[in-house]
């Protein structure tokens, strides 16, 4: 403390001096330095090439740059990065990626001595414009009861445009529509975005419309039985065992007053006629106006199950095996003492069918003087709805007495000695 109060008029006598050397030398020579901006913005010049040619820059490497400048001091004192302008000319690019000039210019007198960048890479895209379609994304779910029976957006397709690349990029115009609570017929304007494929928002291309109109139709569901219908009859050789259709119940929709009504709903007659085999034999549902079934890809299946002919064998005694034409005579046979007789049939008809009832015969030949055997085929007539298919065997050998000769013959018949 003692030190500086030593001399002090001194000391401060040159501190003063030195205060105003130094003012002199800064204000009166001014010498020359340099400054550095950064965050120089780059702009495009004769941007109008772009435009005149539906140009547009997509991607350009780098958005700003760094600036030397040298000059004056009092010149350099108060720049911004707004004094300077780092410009890339627009009339020399075309669509693809180049690389391109950078130009820097300065107020004068300064000069430019450095920049972070001379080139860079810009990517130029031609505008275009191209339809997508309008795809209506359900949100929500439907109150119990009703379901959803058609969604429309109009227009259903809309033009974007932009740069190539954006506009191919776009899937589809998205648009969301709220479904919850909804239990009648809605339209509103919705609001549209461009989405690729991955429902991810395309930036950098606009639309022709900012919204559509989108119109919901709701109806009200319920579960009804499905009536087999049928018509004619089938073919001779054909009986059905069993009739079922699967499946036999339909999920139906409609306005709430359509739908009340219906109890049921009906197939389309089948056509008996054409059955000629057992399987499944798709049919058709006749629904009433206004009502739909809530499952367009429905199937309908009548599955049909026929009774197949069989055989059913007899065994008759030779005994009443009916002998016609006898004319008085004896008829008997040799040794056979039964016959097998096959008939076939549906089961109901062959189920009635007994030996007792079985119209089984054997047609005497006219009659001789002499006594003879001969072999006689059996002939039987079936009952109907069946079909005779063999004996066994299919004759028998019958000893035929003589033809009786009466009393009156007798005396006129000359004995031969």
């Amino acid at each position: 403390m003692r030190i500086l109060k030593n001399n002090w008029k001194w000391k401060l006598a040159s501190l003063i001096i030195a205060i105003l050397l130094w003012s002199y030398i800064t204000i009166g020579i001014n010498p020359t330095q340099s400054l550095t901006l950064s965050d120089v913005p780059v702009t495009f010049a004769n941007a109008e090439h772009l435009s005149q040619n539906d140009y547009q820059v997509t991607k350009q490497e780098f958005d700003t740059i760094s600036v030397q400048l040298v000059g004056k001091r009092n010149e350099l004192v108060g720049l911004s990065r707004d004094s300077v302008r780092a410009t890339v000319d627009a009339s020399v690019l075309s669509e693809g990626t180049q690389r391109a000039s950078i130009h820097v210019t300065a107020p004068s007198p300064l000069m430019v001595s450095d920049i972070s960048y001379t080139q860079m890479e810009v990517t130029v895209e031609k505008i275009v414009t191209e339809s997508r379609p309008v795809h209506i994304e359900q949100r929500g779910k439907l109150p119990e009861q009703y379901v959803l029976r058609d969604l429309v957006a109009t227009p259903e397709t809309m033009e974007v445009t932009g740069p190539r690349s954006a506009v191919a990029a776009v899937n589809r115009i998205a648009v969301d529509i709220d479904v919850s609570n909804m239990t009648e017929d809605t339209s509103a304007n919705v609001e549209t975005r461009p989405v690729d494929a991955k429902d991810v928002l395309v930036k950098d291309v606009r639309l022709s419309l900012a919204s559509v109109n989108v119109t919901a139709s709701v109806s009200m569901q319920k579960e009804v039985p499905i009536r087999l219908e049928t018509h004619g009859e089938t073919a001779a050789n054909v009986r059905i065992d069993e009739m079922t259709i699967a499946p036999n119940r339909v999920l139906i929709m409609g306005k709430p007053a359509e739908i009340e009504n219906v109890k049921e709903i009906r197939t389309q007659p089948l056509d008996l006629a054409a059955i000629q085999k057992e399987g499944t034999v798709p049919v058709t549902l006749a629904f009433p106006d206004g009502i739909e079934p809530v499952s367009a890809s429905l199937t309908v299946n009548a599955q049909i199950t026929l009774v197949k002919p069989e055989q059913k064998t007899f065994t008759i005694p030779v005994a009443d095996i009916e002998l016609k034409n006898l004319l008085g005579r004896k008829v008997t046979p040799v040794e056979t003492k039964e016959v097998q007789v096959t008939l076939e049939g549906f089961p109901a008809e062959l189920d009635a069918v007994t030996p007792a009832n079985l119209d089984i015969f054997i047609e005497v030949p006219e009659p001789t003087m002499r006594p003879q055997n001969r072999t006689l085929p059996i002939r039987v007539n079936p009952p109907k709805g069946v079909t005779f298919i063999k004996a066994e065997p299919a004759s028998l050998e019958m000893s035929i007495g003589p033809e009786p000769v009466s009393f009156e013959r007798r005396i006129a018949i000359k004995p031969v000695w």
